[in-house]
């Protein structure tokens, strides 16, 4: 008896220990294809083998950390919230600092700005020292959450909401642009046996028909369709996995034959499909100063400011392309995408996670003036949510607003997960201020019979535009509401017609910027500013300008808004020793001009009125010379506003116009110096530029390879 229940225990005993070691074995397994998965950034597979070996195993918080990582991510953000909090209440947090800075980083994505302050705050306590790179960005978020509430708190009159007739469905749809009636989109509600899931460019027709189009392929991703101003072209992107698991993409074209039937796809040149890196996102617009449409794009090729720029090439008329330019004052050192350029008003939206905003990638607008950029603006809630909000467009009139997002409103395939995915929205929004040239106004009214234009003369002279009253044809109906302004001389080359006012008019000034023109080539059809007969046009030179300076005595009540301007550089650190001009762009009596210098600190306030527009000036000895328009609409019935500006550090050497001294100080460099640092070691990848070839030539031209290698 004792030794028959000596072997049912070693018996017992056995089966005990294999079956840990089978568990042990699975569980191993489950850690290797979650972490392969990670590498491989497919996170919605990371997050699901996490979740299965945690569940076995909860207390180890390095695979609590990784599943967190895996569901933020995945942007599955109430899941990473849930493991984060996890982690910071475990015995050893202290092994895991960065999960107190990404539990405020997610309650932030999800619209818990007041929450995601006092985390972040509670991380520059304990961690500020450990990592001073998230330690500046905790600074940056809380400041933003305390504006983004007070955005969200606004009430705003906007709504958004989801594309309805089929457009959206559980999977992802996004950039949506509309053109004649017919909306083009692209979709990811397609997937083969074996192949996953991949988008394909659809349009949805003025009576509503869904379809996709017939040269969509299952070995490419087609997406971000955009069409020429004559809708004979059209502009596409082709995405695939690269070796690295990561999406890369290329630009393509397709003229059309007639009615709806698309010739052979053809690649634009390799100077901006430039080889190994992504070039996406493609919008055509219409540059109305040279008369030619420029092709917007994001690209992260050699030569930008951080991951993914915003480029431009303009189209000359036979069709080529010039090289690309990056938009290099707009773009910040993160991620600058989906371009569009609204060509009426001249305006370019896109989307940045690298701005002050809300959360994710948030919308903007920047507006172009002749050759310049003005600041760019930030469009503000509900456009702009917590979530992603990226790919926005406008129809012609600018009335109607299409955008992508996964905020709370979009469908999920997988609702225990927070398996995706973008929806496309839409908006009703206020039409911008559209300029035209007295051509294009012209053609405008001749086109449109139902339409009068009647000219009046007031002391600031002023157009009202009218409907044809049916029962008395001579005499125009005139609209009442908001009145648009127009001056017209014989002599003016051009015309501003001013609708409704901005949608934007009472937020916050926020983000930063200004870039240059787009070519350099001068037309004679530019829009310029139109003033009455009697009065000369307004100048932006600053060199006669007077100055006031005991403007703290002027009159509280017409210089009634406090604003406040901060100068920092781009490492996000302070900058003293600026000089900031507020100049005034109007014509009033009581013309005022403010400059102030500020050598011990950056922070400069100025008393300026609320209903007046205002060029700003910044210089400082060593730094790049910068200015920004700042609209009247941005400034009505505010009392008080704050905006950051950034400088950049000019180049040794660089002429500084401003400055007392002519030429910045640079030490004479001679030959002899520069022999002492010889031999000069030069280190190289012997696996580029064509990796795993044996090959001691290359097709690749010299600009692909140095920039690479450089």
């Amino acid at each position: 008896m004792g030794n028959k229940m000596r072997k049912i225990t070693l018996l017992f005993i056995f089966l005990l220990v294999s079956t840990s070691g089978i568990l042990a074995q699975s569980l191993r397994a489950y850690i290797q294809a979650a972490d392969n998965a990670f590498m491989k950034k497919d996170y919605f597979t990371a997050l699901v083998y996490y979740k299965k070996v945690l569940e076995v195993n909860p207390e180890r918080n390095d695979l609590h950390f990784k599943y967190a990582e895996s569901a933020r991510l995945f942007q599955a953000y109430r899941i990473a919230e849930d493991a984060y909090h996890k982690i910071i209440l475990s015995k050893d947090s202290l092994n895991f600092p960065l999960a107190t800075y990404w539990l405020g980083s997610v309650k932030k994505s999800l619209g818990k700005y007041d929450e995601a302050s006092q985390i972040l705050t509670t991380y520059l306590k304990k961690h500020k020292r450990i990592n001073t790179r998230f330690s500046k960005r905790a600074e940056k978020d809380i400041v933003d959450c305390s504006w983004a509430a007070k955005v969200v708190r606004s009430n705003p009159k906007i709504k958004a909401t989801p594309l309805d007739g089929g457009v959206n469905s559980p999977y992802s749809e996004f950039g949506g642009i509309e053109m004649d009636g017919t909306l083009y989109f692209s979709s990811m509600r397609f997937h083969e046996k074996g192949k996953g899931l991949y988008s394909k460019l659809m349009k949805r027709d003025k009576d509503g028909v869904l379809e996709s189009f017939d040269f969509n392929t299952e070995e490419k991703f087609a997406a971000n369709a955009t069409l020429s101003f004559d809708g004979n072209r059209m502009y596409y992107t082709n995405c695939v996995y690269n070796k690295k698991g990561d999406i890369q993409c290329a630009i393509v074209y397709r003229d059309k034959k007639y009615n709806e039937v698309w010739g052979a796809e053809q690649s634009l040149p390799a100077f901006i499909n430039f080889p190994g890196f992504t070039a996406t996102h493609p919008s055509i617009g219409y540059d109305k100063i040279n008369n030619r449409e420029v092709l917007f794009f994001s690209s992260n090729r050699p030569g930008g400011k951080g991951k993914l720029d915003i480029w431009y090439s303009t189209v000359a008329p036979n069709g080529k392309f010039t090289r690309p330019t990056n938009h290099s004052f707009l773009n910040t050192r993160d991620n600058d995408v989906t371009p569009f350029f609204h060509s009426p008003t001249q305006t370019l939206y896109f989307s940045s996670d690298g701005y002050s905003g809300m959360g994710g990638y948030d919308i903007y607008k920047v507006k172009r003036e002749g050759r310049s950029w003005q600041i760019p603006i930030h469009m503000s809630y509900p456009i702009n949510t917590s979530y992603n909000d990226f790919y926005f467009t406008l129809n012609e009139d600018g009335t109607q607003s299409y955008f992508s997002s996964n905020r709370e409103e979009a469908m999920e395939i997988d609702p225990e997960n927070e398996a995706c995915c973008n929806d496309i929205f839409t908006a009703n929004l206020q039409a911008d201020k559209i300029k035209l040239t007295t051509d294009e106004f012209l053609a405008l009214t001749k086109s449109k019979n139902e339409t009068y234009v009647e000219v009046e003369e007031y002391d600031e002279p002023r157009v009202i535009m009218s409907t044809p009253n049916e029962s008395e044809p001579d005499h125009p109906e005139t609209i009442i509401g908001e009145k648009p302004t127009l001056v017209v001389n014989e002599n003016t080359p051009s015309i501003d017609i001013t609708n409704n006012p901005t949608t934007n008019s009472s937020q916050e000034l926020k983000p930063k910027g200004e870039g240059t023109g787009i070519d350099q080539t001068a037309s004679s059809s530019s829009p310029t500013e139109v003033v009455p007969n009697n009065t000369s046009p307004k100048t932006t030179a600053t060199s006669n300008v007077e100055f006031e300076k005991d403007f703290d005595k002027l009159p509280r009540d017409i210089f009634s808004l406090v604003f406040q301007v901060e100068i920092l550089d781009w490492n996000l650190e302070p900058l003293k020793g600026a000089t900031v001009k507020f100049i005034e762009e109007s014509r009033e009596g009581n013309r005022k001009n403010f400059k102030k210098s500020n050598i011990a600190g950056n922070i400069f306030k100025f008393r300026i009125k609320d209903h007046v527009n205002y060029k700003i000036i910044f210089s400082k000895p060593g730094y790049q010379v910068d200015s920004f328009a700042i609209d009247k609409e941005l400034l009505i019935g505010a009392t008080e506003l704050s905006q950051t500006f950034y400088m950049s550090e000019l180049e040794s050497g660089s002429f500084y116009p401003d400055s007392p001294i002519e030429e910045l100080n640079e030490p004479v460099v001679t030959e002899s110096m520069l022999n002492r640092f010889l031999p000069l070691p030069l280190y190289f990848d012997n696996n580029e530029p064509d990796p795993a070839s044996w090959s001691n030539t290359t097709n690749k031209n010299y600009e692909q390879t140095f920039l690479i290698y450089h």
